[in-house]
């Protein structure tokens, strides 16, 4: 090769690398952005093979034009596009596309969930994968996200996203060995730029490397502070209480800067991250609010580094800044004899190193496109999992991880048909159930469960579509499968009904009164004991006949007067004796005749016994009649009277005749006849509630 051909740019990399002539680059690079540079080459060993390339690690050291420069420049990426330019001079000529390690995480999406992690573990957790170092350089601490998703993002855009959000940045170190990612948070992690730490303004362009010209100053008008509220609904008694706060402002030293950023939701569940998201988010603003841009020649001007201006004839500009953004070319003259040593031009934007850099929050967070269903999940072993809120745990169907238990997600609320402080309605759905989940402002952070759904392994209670107009609730026994509790209707024609069935225990409890109406029939069985209080008046009217039957004892107590009016005939039937108890007087009173058979001997005994007939007085024996006072006895017999007493005296106003002969008998007494008694009805089983099952 002869001289002209000697590369002052080298490359290292995939056989071949070495070989390759540098003809040129133009790239761009900053702080919170993947890099990508265009670089031309020239291939003196002929045709070069895409797959050769593509994905590989290429390595390419730059050096300024001027001899024995320490002005030099790595670049380090991987070889991500590949083009076929032609020829130049006698060698075909290719374009490599070189972007980081970290460019790959922008080829790849995920659906994933991360809990009681901080952002740091998060981050470590997705960039694992990829074939590249990374330096953590965080000095802040960070507290752990209770739940955080990752869904059908890249996972650049999500790392991107969760680093602009928290205040943490990146930008890239390039060496011989590789190219390595930088996660920070403060302006201590960055260094001086290789070549000195010194640069001097110039008025125009100048080919010294330590030189730069175009020194444009700006600054821009920002409002001055970042307001954002969010809701705690562990906390929601009352607004006041339930909406979190959090505000943060910078003195931007300029008129009209007291405008306000206002964010709802602000994606915080507690004061002290919203404070920390509205202090990053108000930094992020003001941190390219003063920035200068300028250009120079050296290669080494790279984002990340810090230097020193010096010469500039404001002396308050000069000053130690952080370079943020530089775009570099580098242009070489091919020809039919081999291709000269580079040119560079470097366009920077750079702060103050005083000032605090936060990357733009510009990463939009992913919008969840509508309602999702999930299966409800739990600890093993259980039907139920939930905390004090009636909030469950759910598994995604996108999602791919390992757990399926009770870590498969945060906890996530359940709408109810109706919430109040100790009242309202509540159905918890139990693992194995398929839920329908919505998103509070479509944030796949904040799920929330707003329905249930049947399926092929859930069916509905009733056989559809045979049991078409059954409708109602219907719970599940914690225990056996077929014990449950169900509020039915049935509303077909001519067959409507409203069904309660009680697994177990019915109680029921009425403060007031309780009317009940049926228009028809009433049928009530109890199958074991039945009590009843009633702590004041009972009444009770039947329209027609009241049949009562006891297959055992009847006791009644009436602790005051008891009355019983009947209408018709009364009969009472008993099987064996019959005692009867007053403890004050007796009354009678008969309308008509009354009439006592006796099977056995009738005895009667009191103090004093009055009989009294108003027209006659009949005693019959069908074989003695006995009167005894004392001593003296009055007896009726067959053979006749015998009178026996101390002294006989018959008194007679008028005459008294004595015959005997004739028949003075009196009817015999006839006995009471029973008026038939008749057994209740049986009542009618209530309609059984089917199980609604295969």
């Amino acid at each position: 090769m002869s001289d002209s051909l000697l590369p002052r740019c080298g490359f290292t990399g995939p056989p071949g690398s070495s070989a390759l002539l540098f003809a040129g680059l133009h790239g761009h690079e900053g702080l919170s952005e993947l890099f990508e540079y265009r670089v031309k080459v020239l291939s003196p060993e002929g045709e070069l093979n895409a797959d050769d390339w593509l994905g590989k690690a290429l390595g390419l050291e730059l050096h300024h034009s001027a001899q024995n420069s320490p002005s030099s420049r790595k670049v380090h990426g991987h070889v991500c596009g590949f083009r076929r330019l032609g020829d130049e001079g006698r060698f075909p000529c290719y374009e490599f596309l070189l972007r980081p390690w970290l460019w790959f995480a922008s080829c790849a999406s995920n659906c994933r969930i991360f809990q009681n992690q901080s952002v740091l573990e998060v981050l470590k957790a997705v960039l694992a994968p990829y074939p590249g170092e990374v330096e953590w350089a965080a000095t802040e601490s960070y507290a752990a996200l209770e739940y955080c998703v990752q869904f059908a993002e890249t996972d650049a855009a999500f790392v991107s996203r969760l680093m602009e959000e928290a205040g943490l940045y990146y930008f890239f170190r390039h060496s011989d060995e590789g190219h390595s990612l930088v996660v920070t948070d403060s302006m201590s992690e960055h260094r001086s730029l290789e070549a000195g730490d010194t640069l001097y303004w110039r008025v125009g362009s100048d080919d010294n490397f330590h030189s730069l010209w175009d020194w444009v100053p700006q600054q821009a008008l920002c409002s001055g502070r970042v307001s954002a509220a969010d809701f705690d609904f562990s906390k929601a008694n009352t607004r006041e209480a339930s909406v979190l706060a959090a505000a943060a402002s910078i003195a931007a030293g300029h008129d009209q800067a007291g405008f306000e950023h206002y964010r709802y939701p602000g994606h915080f569940n507690n004061s002290a991250s919203g404070e920390a998201a509205t202090k990053v988010r108000v930094q992020a603003l003001h941190a390219l609010r003063q920035r200068v841009g300028a250009t120079g020649c050296a290669p080494y001007l790279l984002p990340g580094g810090t230097f020193k201006l010096s010469g500039h004839a404001d002396p308050g500009q000069n000053a130690e800044y952080l370079i943020t953004r530089a775009t570099l070319t580098a242009t070489c003259r091919v020809s039919s004899t081999g291709v000269s040593a580079p040119s560079f031009s470097c366009d920077i934007e750079a702060i103050g190193s005083n000032a605090r850099y936060r990357a733009p929050v510009q990463t939009p967070r992913p919008r969840m496109p509508g309602p999702q269903t999930a299966f409800v999940v739990g600890k093993a072993g259980e039907q139920l999992w939930v905390d004090e809120f009636g909030r469950v745990k759910v598994q995604f169907h996108w999602d791919r991880g390992e757990q399926t238990d009770e870590n498969c997600s945060c906890w996530v609320r359940v709408a109810q048909p109706l919430a109040g402080q100790r009242w309202g309605a509540i159905f918890l759905p139990r693992i194995g159930q398929e839920v329908i989940v919505e998103f509070l402002d479509g944030n796949p952070d904040r799920p929330l469960i707003t329905g249930s759904l049947y399926n092929g392994g859930m069916r509905p209670p009733h056989e559809l579509p045979a049991q078409v107009a059954r409708s109602g609730i219907k719970s599940q026994s914690l225990g056996a499968r077929d014990v449950y509790n169900e509020l039915r209707f049935e509303d077909r024609d001519g067959a409507e009904q409203l069904l309660f069935h009680a697994g177990r225990n019915q109680d029921v409890t009425v403060r007031n009164d309780a009317l009940e109406h049926v228009g028809n029939d009433r049928h009530v069985k109890v199958g074991g004991n039945s009590f009843q209080q009633v702590l004041k008046d009972a009444h009770q009217h039947l329209g027609g006949e009241f049949n009562v039957y006891v297959a055992g004892g009847h006791s009644l107590e009436v602790v005051g007067d008891r009355s019983i009016k009947v209408g018709a005939g009364y009969s009472m039937e008993t099987g064996a004796d019959h005692r009867f108890k007053v403890a004050g007087g007796h009354s009678l009173e008969v309308a008509g005749d009354s009439d006592t058979k006796v099977g056995g001997k009738f005895r009667l005994g009191a103090t004093s016994v009055d009989l009294k007939g108003s027209q006659t007085l009949t005693l019959e024996a069908g074989q003695t009649l006995t009167l005894k006072a004392g001593s003296s006895t009055l007896v009726l017999g067959p053979k006749g009277v015998a009178i026996n007493g101390a002294l006989v005296t018959i008194d007679a106003k008028g005459k008294v005749d004595i015959n005997g002969g004739g028949d003075s008998s009196a009817d015999p007494a006839e006995a009471p006849q029973p008026i038939p008694t008749q057994k209740p009805q049986m009542p009618k089983q209530p309609e059984e509630a089917d199980h609604g099952r295969d």
